[in-house]
C-alpha cells in the first residue's frame, strides 16, 4: 500500500472519528441537536458521576463532582478532541487529539463498567476506541514507511554522486 494511500485513510478515519466526537460531545453539552439526548444523558450522567475515575482525586481536594458537571467535562474532551481531529494540521496536533479521545473514551467504558451496565451499552464506545487505536497504529506505520523512503532516497542520490 502506497504512502498516499495510507495518508488518505488516516485522513477519513480522522474525519469520521472527529464527526463522531464533535456530535457526541455537542449533544452532552447542549439540547440543540437532539433534545431527547440531551435529557437522557443529563439523567445518566448523574449516575456516572458516582463512578467516575476523576471521583478519588477530586475527594482528595474536598470536590464533590455533580452529574452536570462530569458530563459538561466530557462533552468539552470530546467537542475539543474531535474539533482536533477535523482542524488541527500536523502529526503531532492530531496524535494528541487521538490520545485525548482514548482517554475520554477509557473513561466511559470504566464508568459503564463500574454503573454494572449491560455490556451492549459499551459496545459503541469500545469500536471507537479500536478505530482510534487503529488510527494511531497506521499513522505511526506510515511516518515510518515515510522516513524510511526517504532515508533509502537520499541514500540512492549519495551513491549516484560518487
Amino acid at each position: 500500500m502506497s504512502a498516499k494511500m495510507v495518508s488518505k485513510a488516516v485522513a477519513l478515519l480522522s474525519i469520521a472519528v472527529g464527526i463522531y466526537f464533535v456530535v457526541f460531545g455537542v449533544a452532552k453539552m447542549t439540547p440543540k441537536l437532539s433534545k431527547d439526548l440531551h435529557s437522557s444523558l443529563k439523567s445518566h450522567f448523574i449516575k456516572y458521576a458516582k463512578v467516575s475515575p476523576l471521583k478519588p482525586y477530586l475527594k482528595e481536594k474536598n470536590l464533590k463532582l455533580k452529574g452536570k458537571d462530569y458530563r459538561t467535562f466530557a462533552g468539552g474532551i470530546e467537542l475539543a478532541g474531535g474539533l482536533g481531529m477535523l482542524c488541527l494540521p500536523g502529526r503531532r496536533s492530531l496524535m494528541v487529539a487521538n490520545v485525548m479521545l482514548l482517554v475520554i473514551s477509557a473513561f466511559v467504558i470504566h464508568t459503564h463498567m463500574a454503573i454494572g451496565d449491560p455490556l451492549r451499552r459499551c459496545t459503541g464506545v469500545f469500536v471507537i476506541g479500536v478505530l482510534l487505536i487503529g488510527r494511531m497504529l497506521i499513522s505511526f506505520q506510515n511516518q515510518y514507511m515515510t522516513s524510511k523512503s526517504k532515508k533509502s532516497q537520499k541514500e540512492e542520490v549519495k551513491e549516484k554522486m560518487s
